[in-house]
């Protein structure tokens, strides 16, 4: 037996998830196939509460009070030289929300901030934080706007890793109670002290 509330949330949860990666919503068949209903009249049921609800519309949108239902994280990052704990963090903020999404740093914007190139190209990057299960979507970050990822998601809370701070020109347009920072970390493993073993082997 299932819940229907539960189920709701998670439909709404792919619905959001959906629309962001793909421009669209999806249909009744994929949302039935994510969820795992194979009964066309449960799922139509469910749909059809939903639309009474207001949760979505009958384009299958979600509507306002249908992302109140779920809370949504953003926390954004180079990724470079995936480590655990990139992992660690990535599962702290993913135990937080209903809804994880990664902003990937672009490759100028890389070189800007770190000063050095990126290792790795940025779509390498977005792709692998993508196949992250504590990760439900990543995205490429904007090369001139930090706040045009932040309007496009629309989070309800925006994580920062324990040496992480906002790029200064966010400065005054995010609140502070969105931001969460994750103080912990894991044996002092950073990306640069990577880099510098690498460099100190001659790899």
């Amino acid at each position: 037996m299932f819940n229907k509330n539960e189920i709701m949330k998670r439909i709404v949860s792919y619905i959001y998830v959906y629309t962001l990666r793909n421009g669209k919503s999806p249909t009744i068949s994929e949302i039935a196939t994510h969820i795992g209903i194979t009964t066309e009249e449960c799922i139509k049921e469910i749909i059809n509460e939903m639309l009474k609800k207001n949760y979505i519309n009958e384009k299958l949108e979600l509507t306002t009070d249908g992302r109140k239902l779920i809370k949504v994280g953003l926390i954004g990052g180079v990724f470079d030289i995936l480590h655990k704990g990139h992992i660690f963090t990535l599962r702290r903020a993913r135990e937080k929300v209903d809804v994880l999404v990664a902003v990937i740093a672009r490759n100028t914007t890389v070189k800007k901030f770190k000063g050095r190139e990126a290792i790795m190209d940025e779509k390498d990057r977005r792709e692998i934080i993508d196949s992250i299960k504590y990760v439900d979507l990543a995205i490429l970050g904007d090369e001139q706007d930090f706040m045009k990822p932040v309007k496009l998601i629309k989070p309800d809370v925006i994580f920062l890793g324990y040496d992480q701070e906002l790029p200064p020109s966010t400065s005054g347009k995010i609140p502070q109670d969105k931001i969460i920072r994750l103080s912990e970390y894991i044996d002092n493993i950073k990306t640069s002290g990577i880099i510098n073993k690498i460099k100190r082997l001659k790899l």
